[in-house]
């Protein structure tokens, strides 16, 4: 990679893991928050009618992401009237579907028993109608504010858009923190996120318009007819979202009937600690799909086979030393998260991390079919892999309980997913199947033996410090980070990967 695009991934990856820090912070604030201001009763009607007004986001019909896709393309190859041309066909098309839907959805909740069929108590008709109408109207505005938000992508400035996505979030906190502290209610907090939605949306305009003034917001160029013929290949980016939330709801609906609530419990928290790996991979691979995207589109091959191959090293990296990680101390890192009510199941664990590492081999491969408008692929992949796991989960529960389930999930993912998509995304890019399985693969297999066998006799051989479970839970993160840093250097990298290391090494201590 060179310097400037070095940069850019490096801030975009701080900026996504700000963006997780603060979804994870603000989770851990509101939660008690509103339940302390408004009660049990009251803080779950307002979840009730989030998650019902949530559905409307499905009329983006995943056009953002191929439009953003399109326009990333143009602006590499310095088309700029098909760049104008295409963006205000998506203003035009994104700002037509929210506002039909927001004038034909109040009548509808109006119509609606809404207090009634959601057996709510303390909310009235009239109430729960205001409220589901502005959780709408910023769900469907969302949809334009995506697509204005991706054009920092779109002309290299991706960290700047994810940081002006995370000042609408902590703007919305914020307000929302406020005004219940004010002793406001849900109106009053769905009142605020509009409002920052909006503030957020203007913002964008004028920052746009004063520092990109060629860029052309507006829409007398669009092209509806355009716009409905990226109807069809965006549907597969709404597939794969779809897919996703089929897959993850499925498996917690059969669980929970294969099961019991009880187990459902074991299975939800042993999943959530194994998606971590899942998430901080994402916010390396969100960083470099631009890039990915503008390399294609000028046909740079030999510098978007390094960025794949090392951007799935690093991904892969990751993913072993954390896996090594929650093998050695996710029986104490799930007492002292649950203090001690969910039992450590080791061979479900095991099973969570099998389906953990097979996805982290094939989503760098994922992103780049994605940025290359190749998601169909991605769609059919992860349909068969969670269609066909969902079956063989099943079946293999009835022998193996739920570990069985979740290793036919793992091993479906495998399959269609782990093998089909690093392939297609190696032949877009003229790259050795053998060459990135030996590279990524089986490196990072042997990094993941050494480092967890290297972890347990270093554990095993010092002393014990007292403290409890925190100092014990310190002390692993920092072994399995040293001897990790270290046996990645040497295995997990090559000769290649250690001179280009050394220059940016180089380049970061001169700066």
């Amino acid at each position: 990679m060179q310097g400037e695009q070095i940069r850019r991934v490096t801030l975009g990856t701080l900026a996504n893991l700000l963006s997780q820090i603060l979804n994870t912070g603000g989770q851990l604030v509101v939660v008690p928050v509103l339940l302390a201001a408004w009660g049990k009763q009251l803080y779950g009607e307002w979840l009730a009618l989030s998650a019902a007004a949530a559905y409307l986001s499905v009329l983006d019909f995943g056009m953002q992401s191929y439009v953003v896709n399109r326009l990333n393309q143009c602006h590499a190859l310095g088309e700029k009237e098909e760049y104008a041309r295409i963006l205000q066909s998506g203003i035009a098309f994104s700002l037509t579907v929210a506002t039909v839907a927001a004038v034909l959805v109040g009548p509808a909740l109006w119509l609606m028993p809404l207090d009634r069929w959601l057996n709510f108590t303390e909310t009235t008709h009239t109430g729960a109608v205001a409220i589901a109408l502005l959780i709408a109207l910023q769900v469907l505005y969302a949809i334009p504010h995506g697509l204005l938000s991706g054009i920092y992508r779109t002309v290299n400035e991706y960290p700047r858009g994810q940081m002006i996505n995370n000042a609408r979030f902590l703007l919305s906190l914020v307000g929302m923190l406020t005004v219940v502290s004010l002793g406001a209610g849900p109106l009053a907090v769905a009142e605020v996120q509009l409002a920052a939605l909006l503030v957020t949306c203007a913002f964008i305009v004028w920052d746009l318009s004063r520092r990109h003034p060629d860029i052309a917001l507006g829409v007398r160029h669009s092209s509806m007819r355009l716009a409905f013929s990226f109807i069809a290949p965006s549907s597969s980016f709404l597939g794969i979202q779809l897919v996703m939330a089929f897959v993850i709801q499925g498996s917690t609906l059969l669980v929970g009937g294969l099961f019991g609530a009880a187990m459902l419990v074991t299975f939800s928290t042993s999943r959530t600690l194994t998606n971590l790996i899942k998430q901080v991979g994402a916010t390396i691979q969100n960083a470099v799909w631009p890039e990915f995207t503008s390399m294609e589109a000028q046909r740079q091959m030999d510098a978007l086979r390094r960025m794949h191959l090392l951007t799935a090293k690093i991904v892969m990296l990751f993913a072993s030393c954390s896996a090594a990680y929650l093998m050695l101390y996710g029986d104490v890192l799930l007492a002292f998260w649950t203090r001690g009510h969910v039992a450590f199941d080791a061979p479900l664990m095991g099973a969570f991390l099998m389906l953990a590492g097979s996805q982290a081999m094939w989503l760098t491969s994922s992103i780049l079919l994605s940025a290359s408008n190749r998601q169909k692929t991605v769609f059919v992949s992860t349909l068969l892999a969670g269609a066909v796991g969902l079956m063989l989960g099943w079946g293999l529960s009835k022998s193996f309980g739920l570990s069985g389930f979740v290793f036919g999930l793992a091993a479906m993912d495998a399959l269609f997913c782990g093998m089909v998509l690093p392939a297609a995304a190696c032949r877009l890019i003229g790259e050795s199947r053998w060459r990135y399985l030996i590279e990524v693969v089986l490196r990072s297999v042997v990094l993941f033996v050494i480092v967890l066998k290297t972890v347990q006799w270093m554990h095993n051989a010092l002393p014990r410090f007292g403290g409890g479970p925190v100092v014990e839970l310190l002390t692993g993160a920092v072994l399995v980070s040293a001897v990790s840093l270290a046996a990645g250097y040497l295995i997990a990298l090559n000769r290649r990967d250690r001179e280009q290391a050394h220059r940016l090494l180089a380049r970061l201590l001169a700066r």
